[in-house]
């Protein structure tokens, strides 16, 4: 038997379905014959007041955002490629309103993002009410790529990124306030809009993603300060991803669960067993695809942190470098310094910033960790000629000195093919692109000459008409 509409599920599927839901399951299926539904979410330092959307649909439990009426092709929006907007599937949005019930507001928190990319729940944690430095992390190297592509595109600069394995961040003992575990999962919750989730589907595959689950969340207790939190995250309905593994680190003695505070009216369904509590998003609820969210507390010891050599951690340490002053007074005819901000550069050169606020946080995973990128790059000197990073064009807190070319929306869209129509600069050297208040990348005039510096991997891949 096979789910009627466009979506056939797999009737190992239906049938677990079909005894979770009862009565509900006819519903759950007429969902599924439904277009997804579409939600966008504004970058709260970066402008985008001509984007077509409908700011009075909001998604309730995130001010920040709004559902669309349809899908418009994004790529072709000169505000998508400038960060001022994210779009995000609205359930998953629920992470911050979560996690803003509990942090104090008043603390300073440093944030691991286990499992990062692309890069949603990373640039929605820049929403929660207290100073925070987080790492994004993806072990996998193309989706870390996509990561680094998407946190560069946000611009905010408390950013760092790492590729490791959850059991590599050890090394630093009871460091993180706070842990996000958006765990690889067998995906149920996306059957409405990904084809490729209902193909990869078996009964294997779930023991597959539900094993790996459990080997994530058993190394946490190393890594989370006692009386951090734990957020662990799905986009499943199956119990043994979701609730079960809840149960289970209630279970080691280490983990408390804690309960939120909803709205009813947000059709959210609330899950309780043993006094573990969890949040299931369906799509016959809730205007989202499927999603599954449980906060916990670490309330373990402190455990002794993996040793690292003295010569290891020199030599961690010193791969960054405070600029010498001379470096640091030449960078500032191009760049904005003041006192917020550390600046850095690394044995090949390349500068970037921090905010000064962080430095101990970021030097210190610096020493640990194998490798670790801030997000706020500036760019390099070669000789005296300095050369802006692409993401110092889309940062959205450091002023630059380079003077600004305003382009239309048809000139961004040929900028970002790399195609460049004439444009009537006066003077040699380097300017902005910018649509409205926010930047795109580099051009550089060299006499009769203007060359585009958008990297390949931000280019427009499709054809338009242009």
């Amino acid at each position: 038997m096979h789910s009627k509409g466009h979506v056939k599920f797999p009737v190992a599927f239906e049938q677990r379905m079909q005894q979770q839901l009862g009565g509900q399951y006819q519903d759950f299926v007429e969902a599924h014959s439904q277009k997804a539904p579409v939600s966008i979410r504004f970058n709260a330092k970066k402008p985008a007041n001509a984007t077509k959307t409908d700011r009075n649909n909001r998604v309730p439990w995130c001010a920040s955002a709004c559902y669309l009426d349809e899908r418009p092709v994004f790529t072709l929006d000169p505000y998508f490629h400038a960060g001022a907007y994210y779009v995000q599937e609205a359930g998953s949005m629920f992470t911050a309103y979560a996690l803003n019930q509990i942090l104090d507001a008043t603390r300073r928190i440093c944030v691991l993002d286990l499992c990062a990319a692309p890069g949603g729940k990373s640039t929605l944690l820049s929403e929660l009410n207290c100073e925070k430095f987080i790492v994004a992390n993806e072990p996998i190297r193309n989706r870390y790529n996509i990561l680094k592509e998407n946190l560069t595109r946000w611009g905010w600069s408390n950013y760092a990124i790492t590729s490791l394995d959850p059991a590599q961040f050890k090394i630093m003992g009871h460091f993180f306030d706070v842990v996000l575990v958006d765990a690889p999962c067998s995906g149920e919750g996306l059957f409405r809009k990904d084809a490729r989730a209902i193909s990869e589907w078996s009964e294997d595959h779930l023991k597959l993603c539900s094993s790996r689950q459990r080997r994530i969340l058993s190394e946490l207790s190393s890594i989370i300060k006692p009386g951090g939190l734990l957020v662990y995250s799905t986009c499943t309905y199956n119990p043994d991803e979701n609730l079960e593994q809840v149960k289970w680190l209630c279970n080691t003695g280490q983990y408390e669960s804690i309960e939120l505070q909803l709205d009813e009216s947000w059709g959210i369904e609330y899950l309780e067993s043993n006094q573990c509590f969890a949040y299931q998003f369906m799509p016959h609820k809730t205007k989202t695809e499927g999603f599954f969210l449980s906060v916990l507390r670490y309330t373990g010891v402190e455990q002794e942190a993996v040793s690292k050599s003295r010569k290891m951690k020199k030599a961690r340490t010193s791969y960054y470098s405070g600029l010498e002053h001379k470096m640091r007074s030449e960078l500032e005819n191009y760049v904005i310094l003041d006192d917020h901000y550390l600046a850095f550069n690394d044995p090949s050169g390349n500068i970037f910033v921090i905010p000064e606020t962080y430095e101990a946080e970021f030097l210190a995973l610096a020493s640990g960790l194998r490798k670790i990128e801030a997000i706020g790059a500036v760019g390099c000197f070669k000789g005296k000629n300095f050369v802006p990073d692409h993401a110092l064009a889309l940062t959205a807190e450091m002023k630059v000195k380079i003077p600004e070319v305003q382009l239309d929306r048809r000139q961004c869209l040929m900028f970002l093919k790399k195609v460049l129509a004439d444009l009537d600069l006066d003077n040699n050297g380097w300017y902005k692109v910018c649509y409205g208040s926010n930047g795109l990348g580099w051009i550089k005039k060299i006499d009769s000459r203007i060359n585009n510096y958008l990297p390949k991997n931000y280019m427009i891949r499709m054809d338009i008409q242009i």
